[in-house]
């Protein structure tokens, strides 16, 4: 047992000895797209910047394509093997840290086969849309005029920050925004999706559907436009003017003392705190 523990013990003082980074200056981008299970921490910068921290054999594998605005990011299909029909790694591809500086000329994230992204700082930029699936998920604070996140497949978005616009798409997935200061917010609800906001906005479109949950209460809306069916459960905050339509068994309950205009069914459960 002993001589099995010191065995173990430089297996991994070899490993921690044979760590590499590779470091890269990359081009302008208005599109990145992770395509592998990296977990990624982003920092903002006047540039692009990469550098990847690993052993030999995941440095070798991990690919860095640019084209057209692109940067893809994903590990080289040597590394591939199939078993019952599913790509899976032939050795463990395993990197201590990667970290992934961008400008503002970024437009667009997309992650994917459960990777995960981390914003070290508050990122600024004009536009972005974050795009997550396949259990992948995004943390982060921002600052945009035009800000959208959008989740599939399991996936997970935590965000916070001000925007003039936002909008939320969760599907089968999960979505929490605090500290949210947006003029004018969207979300759409489905498939069994749990999104939660803290924070306010001027006016919000709302559509919960699919045995979903949108829970709301400390999200201080002023108008608020909802389409509720499916079974789902809403809970929301309104000050001044609020058009809802419910169906299909769901229930809602708001706080505020709106306007109210409703086409709600008998079959839903509609209150008030």
């Amino acid at each position: 047992m002993r001589i099995l523990s010191l065995f173990l013990l430089m297996l991994l003082s070899v490993s921690a000895f044979c760590q590499k980074s590779l470091e890269k200056k990359l081009s302008d981008a208005t599109h990145v797209v992770i395509a592998d299970s990296f977990n990624i921490k982003i920092l903002s910068g006047k540039s692009n910047h990469i550098k990847v921290t690993g052993d030999d054999y995941s440095l070798k594998n991990f690919v860095i394509k640019q084209k057209k605005g692109y940067l893809y990011l994903y590990q080289t299909d040597k590394v591939r093997m199939t078993i019952n029909g599913e790509a899976q790694p032939t050795q463990e591809i395993n990197f201590s840290e990667i970290v992934l500086t961008l400008n503002q000329k970024v437009e667009n994230i997309s992650v994917s086969n459960t990777s995960k992204i981390d914003f070290q700082d508050e990122f600024s930029t004009r536009r972005l849309i974050l795009k997550a699936s396949d259990n992948s998920q995004i943390h982060g604070k921002f600052s945009c005029d035009a800000f959208g996140l959008f989740l599939s497949g399991g996936a997970e978005g935590y965000v916070s920050g001000k925007f003039r616009t936002a909008k939320v798409i969760a599907d089968s997935s999960k979505a929490a925004a605090s500290e949210i200061q947006v003029e004018n917010s969207e979300f759409q609800v489905s498939g069994g999706s749990l999104v939660s906001v803290k924070g306010k906005t001027v006016n919000m479109k709302l559509t919960v559907k699919g045995l979903s949950r949108f829970e709301a209460l400390q999200f201080n809306t002023q108008n608020t436009l909802a389409d509720i069916s499916g079974n789902s459960d809403v809970f929301f905050n309104c000050s001044n003017s609020l058009t809802i339509n419910a169906k299909e068994r769901s229930h809602i309950v708001t706080t505020g003392n709106p306007k109210i205009n409703k086409n709600v069914t008998k079959d839903c459960k509609f209150g008030r705190r």
